[in-house]
């Protein structure tokens, strides 16, 4: 009976874990220019709303301003510096570390410069596969001192935005969207301009670790490209520094 139950709890937990790994994580951006800056951030799984920012002030607890639990907090500082002190006279740097370093082969600017926009190419192209876009409201309002120049923003931001939808409203992440959720407003009683705007990006779990999973193996594919572009000399010289490097360790470990 009790093998059963543990066998229905793990096939529940599998269950899930799968269900939370498939279904969307939703991160909601909200924003507010009208008065101050107000920009609030969150993370929604399911029904559980998570928010990342702003946080909540937490009160202090004043069970940790109790005397013994002070004087605790004080021992422990005394006892974590005197490991740094052990540590720093434990550590000897001599020529031996600085060749070691010198030993490992150093990578140009062109490789690095490959490296970031071949990852770069990844994320988009992934994240254009998988994230979805929905604008919840995202309302702009075009104000100025003069009213003159109130309208000439209006029609400005106007023509602006038509060409900003042209160009979003093909791509995949932003399907879902509607025109109607982008509004502009022109306030003749204003003197500045304003933003109000709330947008839900969603992606699953499993999506996330496809960009990491194509992200790594790239890497590791340039890595092992720049190791077999390594001439002949190089090579030489990289194991002549290394073998160097290693006699001095030796002999630093034999000192000691």
């Amino acid at each position: 009976m009790h093998m059963k139950l543990i066998v229905w709890i793990i096939l529940a937990l599998l269950v899930l874990f799968i269900f939370l790994f498939v279904v969307p994580i939703r991160i909601i951006c909200a924003a507010d220019t009208r008065k101050n800056l107000d920009f609030s951030l969150a993370v929604k799984i399911l029904f559980v709303k998570i928010p990342l920012y702003p946080r909540k002030k937490r009160l202090p607890n004043l069970k940790n301003f109790r005397r013994k639990s002070l004087e605790k907090q004080y021992r422990k500082k005394q006892k974590d510096a005197e490991k740094k002190k052990t540590k720093l006279r434990k550590k000897k740097p001599g020529s031996a570390a600085k060749k070691t370093q010198a030993a490992k082969p150093k990578r140009n600017i062109k490789q690095i410069i490959r490296f970031i926009f071949s990852l770069t190419q990844i994320l988009f192209d992934r994240l254009g596969r998988y994230l979805r876009v929905d604008i919840a409201y995202f309302d702009i309002i075009a104000a100025a001192e003069n009213p003159a120049d109130t309208a000439l923003l209006y029609g400005w931001v106007y023509a602006l935005m038509e060409s900003f939808w042209a160009l979003i409203s093909t791509r995949k992440p932003f399907q879902h969207v509607k025109k109607n959720s982008i509004s502009i407003y022109a306030d003749f009683e204003g003197d500045k301009p304003a933003v109000r705007a709330k947008l839900i990006f969603s992606i699953a779990l499993w999506q996330l670790f496809s960009i990491f999973i194509h992200g790594g193996k790239k890497a590791l594919d340039i890595r092992g490209e720049y190791h077999q572009k390594e001439t002949k000399e190089e090579q030489v010289q990289r194991q002549k520094e290394e073998a160097a490097a290693r006699s001095e360790m030796i002999k630093e470990l034999r000192k000691n």
